[in-house]
């Protein structure tokens, strides 16, 4: 990253936060875009304390890559298909940054396939140390959520 006082570049970095605890997390701001009882779930789940910080567009990518938080999830309503054009970049970074960027099945995002990714079940982001954490609480929320229903 290139500051703009002109001063060194600094190669940017996901948390290195390892406790689920101490994490922050980041969703859409837009509840039609993601289900925020979901994620209030999942965070619950996790122990995270701190509130969501709720951000659009692939700014969340970029604090996730400079470490300004933990963990971005993005858990669209049923029917919502995502863009790539919404996610291709910020995977890049986030993943040049050491982190991790999956579908909730843990899947890599295939960017091949047109202009949508083909899923409808969502997207999670964050560090190598959390993502066996978060993509368990992710699996057990979403099989309390389809016993629900």
């Amino acid at each position: 990253m290139q500051p703009l006082d002109g001063s060194s570049t600094v190669k940017v970095q996901v948390s290195s936060v390892e406790n689920p605890e101490e994490a922050s997390f980041f969703e859409s701001y837009e509840a039609a875009h993601s289900m925020h009882d979901l994620s209030s779930l999942i965070a619950q789940k996790l122990g995270i304390k701190a509130p969501p910080v709720r951000i659009d567009s692939q700014v969340k990518y970029g604090a996730i890559s400079r470490g300004d938080g933990a963990i971005y999830m993005r858990l669209p309503r049923n029917g919502y298909r995502e863009k790539i054009w919404d996610h291709a970049a910020g995977s890049i970074v986030v993943t040049e940054a050491g982190g991790v960027v999956t579908d909730v099945a843990g899947n890599p995002l295939d960017f091949s396939r047109g202009r949508y990714l083909d899923m409808d079940t969502g997207i999670i982001v964050t560090n190598q140390k959390l993502m066996p954490l978060l993509f368990k609480a992710v699996t057990e929320s979403l099989e309390e959520k389809a016993s629900s229903t």
